[in-house]
Formats: C-alpha cells, sequence, structure tokens
C-alpha cells in the first residue's frame, strides 16, 4: 500500500517527500515481520533516479533518495513492485530540473563580416532532461574561434530560458570557417560553425 506519495518532482532530482510503501496482509493490518524488497519504476520513457529497490524494515519500505528523468509537464506513474504482492501505483507531473546546458535553438546565419548576422542566435537554457528552464535568467555569451572578433552585444540574459541575441555578428576573412561558442557559468556549452 502507497503510505505517502511521492511529491516535489523536479526532472533528474529525488523527490523532496519520499515514498513509503507499508506491506500489508489482506486485512489491511501491518505485516511488521515483512523485509520484502520494493522496486519503483516509472512508465513511457520517464527514467528513475537514486535507489529505485528498498527493503522494508517492519512492513515499512521507505524510499530515501529516488527520483525521475523526464519530460516536464507530463504526466507518469509510478509503480511500486514486490514479488506476487499487490502493486501500488501514483502518478505523478515532474517540473524542469536545474539548468546543465545551453543548447542552440536558432542557429546564426547570414554572415556578412563586420555586420550583425541576418538570423541571429538564440539559446535556450535546459536541464539535464532537455527541459526549457523556464525560471533562468542566465547569462550567455558569444565568443569566436582565433582569427575572428565578435561585433554587437556578444553577452545576453536569458528571458524566461531563452538568451536571444539581437545585434551580434563576427568580423573575419571572408570565405574562413569560424567556430561560434555560447557559455554560460556552470552550463555545458553550445557551438556552432559558420
Amino acid at each position: 500500500t502507497l503510505t505517502t506519495s511521492a511529491n516535489g518532482s523536479a526532472s533528474g532530482s529525488a523527490f523532496t517527500t519520499q515514498p513509503i510503501i507499508t506491506i500489508k496482509d489482506t486485512f489491511g493490518n501491518i505485516v511488521t515481520t515483512s523485509t520484502a524488497s520494493v522496486t519503483m519504476t516509472v512508465s513511457g520513457n520517464g527514467t528513475t533516479v537514486g535507489t529505485t529497490t528498498v527493503n522494508a524494515v517492519a512492513g515499512v519500505a521507505t524510499f530515501t533518495d529516488v527520483g525521475i528523468s523526464g519530460t516536464a509537464g507530463t504526466s507518469y506513474t509510478l509503480t511500486f513492485t514486490s514479488g506476487s504482492l499487490t502493486t501500488a501505483t501514483q502518478t505523478i507531473t515532474p517540473t524542469f530540473g536545474l539548468p546543465t546546458q545551453a543548447t542552440l535553438s536558432t542557429s546564426a546565419a547570414g554572415s556578412a563580416s563586420g555586420s550583425a548576422f541576418t538570423t541571429q542566435p538564440v539559446i535556450t537554457i535546459k536541464d539535464a532532461s532537455g527541459n526549457t528552464v523556464t525560471t533562468s535568467t542566465a547569462s550567455v555569451t558569444m565568443t569566436v574561434s582565433t582569427g575572428a572578433t565578435t561585433v554587437g552585444t556578444a553577452t545576453v540574459n536569458a528571458v524566461n530560458g531563452i538568451a536571444t541575441f539581437t545585434n551580434v555578428g563576427i568580423s573575419g576573412a571572408a570565405g574562413t570557417a569560424y567556430t561560434l561558442t555560447f557559455t554560460s557559468t556552470g552550463l555545458t556549452s553550445a557551438t556552432q560553425s559558420i
């Protein structure tokens, strides 16, 4: 029986309220001698994080660091199994997790040397599961590989997890390929060739 439901489900992190499963007999009494192993799984394309199998102590299986990783806003079913015992289930909808990466949503294009790109780059701040972290205001900086320099405003702050450049470009030798790198402190960077 699911005694305490999981709650606080940021994708990729442990639940803030951990699930507790109670082993009961057919009359609804706790089987205090049970040390049964209980395993949590998640439906769909979600994945589990943390220790997903725990042993009951005096008939109570208490998870301590379990969570799920999945698409924010999508409902998943948690299933708790223990051998031939009746399974317990719960639905839960994760929110976005902590920001881990800067991803290129729109590539820069239209690269006349010394001018702003005609298509400006857009960077999305995402968690480890690829969810946009809509609370992020991270500062994102564009740099260019050796042999060229940036023009325009090369650092912008994300709004709702999206960093939109408005007047950035590069100055370099015509016909030469350069690499643009988009960085934000503590996040995996994004790159693009142009």
